[in-house]
């Protein structure tokens, strides 16, 4: 089963700097670290929650959550992207992703929830 990991990070080699020093000289606030775990499979969900407990005193759990992600929910969206629980999300700067492919026909679905969750110029 996959899990796609989205994470928006400020400074280190994540996020460019430029785009930092120029959200601060406009005053905007730069993106806090955090990682978020998705997947379709609430079975999948439930295992990276608990990953993520057992884990504890190793990851700022502030910082880390788990997102239920379905690539039917995006349509028309284009700056941001909508939870399972039908939350919309602010895009990230990063994201990480392995075996979402499950069938041909995702491809376009898969494409499309990238363009809507990642930032401009993002990874």
């Amino acid at each position: 089963l996959a899990a796609a990991s989205l994470l928006r990070k400020k400074g280190g080699s994540l996020v460019d700097q430029k785009e930092k020093v120029t959200m601060e000289e406009e005053g905007k606030e730069s993106p806090e670290d955090k990682v978020i775990f998705t997947d379709y499979n609430p079975t999948v969900l439930e295992n990276l929650q608990t990953n993520i407990d057992l884990n504890k005193e190793y990851l700022d759990q502030a910082n880390t959550s788990v997102l239920g992600l379905d690539f039917f929910d995006q349509e028309d969206r284009e700056t941001s992207w909508m939870d399972m629980g039908g939350t919309q999300q602010p895009q990230v700067s990063l994201i990480l992703a392995a075996e979402i492919l499950c069938y041909s026909n995702d491809a376009t679905l898969v494409a499309g929830t990238i363009q809507a969750a990642l930032t401009e110029g993002g990874q």
